[in-house]
């Protein structure tokens, strides 16, 4: 385990971890304050719980969550002295992989997430505006089914404590399958002057690099993308697409695909929060989540790109804003009306501000 020190003018120690009394605490602990669960969303924003012991065929989930790229994530907690934590949980999600695309697709998602809310005494509004950040309600949910139907998700053990052998199966698992994500998340606890410190820890050395699962291909089909883009009569936009994908493997950004009700080949920056820079979609646009990029951005950095796209393309690209005051959250224009000239400084836009 990683040391942890406690440093004080006069004193210098290792502080020991302490395990949790239950189960249960370990699971309230993440129930009430979510944002210990940011590592396992791949934007490390904090997922939402949609429920708590959710009943299934083959068992009963403690946790099921979903995170704002619409991953559904299904969370088992262990904790240290429960004899299971060595190999059966692995078992146990295995087996609940096997029936939670059958078992939860007919469920009415929001409404268990709004339920939660009112059980755990969490915002409502401001919880369902941040799932939604990224997208329209109806297509975050498209995307979702579609996620857990087809075994995209994340399977995660939730322990104040790992013994190697587990660690190890979690890795293995995680490097052989193919669309599933196996995780382990440990939440140590600190007593420092009566005070509570936690410190979460992945386990899995492989899950974020950038050729993992989530980041490639395997999400979505590249094949999807394209069909679609035959299937919309927008070929004729592909030249300049070309031009942003040679741009993308330059400046070396993640490529990521989504098959939603609109295809999209994403863009992403190489930083901690894996941020999407922009997208090509099978309509034959070029969309901005400018929600995601303001979070990144300095007020002056946002503004200016905000400027340059108004100025460039006319207000028409923004979509209607959530609010007056959060501005524009997407922005969407297509390529056929863009000229290569223009595209150049939109690269270079993006070259200046994001530093690439």
């Amino acid at each position: 385990m990683d040391n942890i020190y406690n440093i004080s003018s006069d004193n210098f120690k290792i502080l020991d971890s302490k395990l949790f009394e239950s189960e249960k605490e370990l699971q309230n602990l993440t129930i009430k304050y979510p944002e210990l669960l940011n590592l396992l969303s791949e934007s490390q924003s904090t997922p939402v719980l949609i429920s708590d012991e959710v009943r299934i065929s083959t068992g009963r989930i403690d946790n099921f969550l979903v995170d704002n790229e619409a991953i559904p994530i299904l969370i088992e907690v262990k904790e240290r002295s429960n004899v299971e934590l060595k190999r059966k949980v692995v078992g146990q999600l295995l087996d609940y992989a096997s029936t939670i695309s059958n078992d939860l697709i007919e469920m009415n998602f929001e409404e268990e997430i709004k339920s939660s809310c009112r059980k755990h005494s969490f915002d409502e509004v401001e919880v369902l505006d941040n799932l939604y950040q990224n997208y329209e309600k109806e297509e975050f949910w498209e995307i979702f089914s579609k996620n857990l139907k087809n075994n995209r998700f994340k399977l995660v053990v939730l322990a104040d404590k790992f013994y190697p052998s587990t660690e190890r199966i979690i890795q293995y698992l995680n490097q052989e399958t193919q669309n599933t994500n196996f995780i382990g998340l440990e939440l140590m606890k600190f007593e420092v002057n009566e005070n509570t410190v936690i410190v979460p820890k992945l386990i899995g050395s492989t899950y974020f690099s950038s050729n993992s699962k989530l980041s490639s291909k395997s999400l979505n089909d590249e094949n999807v993308f394209l069909e679609q883009i035959s299937a919309n009569k927008v070929t004729s936009s592909l030249d300049l697409m070309d031009k942003i994908d040679e741009w993308a493997v330059e400046k070396q950004l993640h490529f990521k695909y989504n098959d939603g009700k609109t295809a999209t080949r994403q863009y992403r920056l190489d930083n901690d929060k894996n941020t999407l820079l922009c997208s090509t979609t099978s309509k034959g646009e070029i969309s901005f989540r400018l929600g995601e990029l303001n979070k990144i951005l300095s007020t002056e950095g946002y503004k200016d790109l905000f400027t340059f796209l108004e100025t460039t393309f006319g207000n028409a690209i923004f979509a209607k804003p959530k609010d007056k005051e959060a501005g524009p959250q997407f922005a969407s224009i297509l390529i056929s009306n863009i000229t290569q000239t223009e595209l150049n400084k939109l690269i270079e836009k993006f070259e200046i501000i994001f530093d690439l």
